[in-house]
């Protein structure tokens, strides 16, 4: 082999090595996003329900987040830490005194509240 030809697949090498790396640093972010998004909400993949009304059975230790949306912004209203199996309940019931049903300002008839539900890390995840 020529010193060019060596010179030239260690370039490759190199190369190679360093789009290796670039792929595995993306994965590993995308792949520890966590279960909130930018603006500190629980992911979609997490939610497990809705409504006025809610009587949910946790299947594993978690955390539950109630999110109400309204006018094209959402916020948390309620957390909950809960155990496998302990039950959940969320049920609204603000009324103005014009009689007009309001929460936080908001119209219900224009609110949308959602249940999330965010698993705690298993003890392998957590190392």
């Amino acid at each position: 082999m020529t010193r060019k030809s060596v010179r030239r697949t260690a370039n490759v090498l190199v190369g190679a090595i360093a789009a290796m790396s670039v792929v595995s640093i993306l994965g590993c972010v995308s792949a520890h996003r966590g279960p909130f998004d930018a603006n500190g909400l629980p992911r979609e993949k997490y939610f497990v329900g809705g409504g006025m009304m809610i009587n949910w059975t946790a299947p594993q230790d978690g955390t539950a987040y109630v999110v109400m949306s309204a006018g094209g912004e959402s916020k948390i209203l309620q957390t909950e830490g809960l155990k496998e199996a302990k039950t959940f309940e969320f049920y609204i019931s603000g009324v103005d005194n014009q009689g007009t049903p309001e929460v936080l300002g908001v119209k219900l008839s224009e609110a949308k509240f959602s249940l999330y539900f965010v698993p705690s890390p298993t003890e392998k995840s957590a190392q």
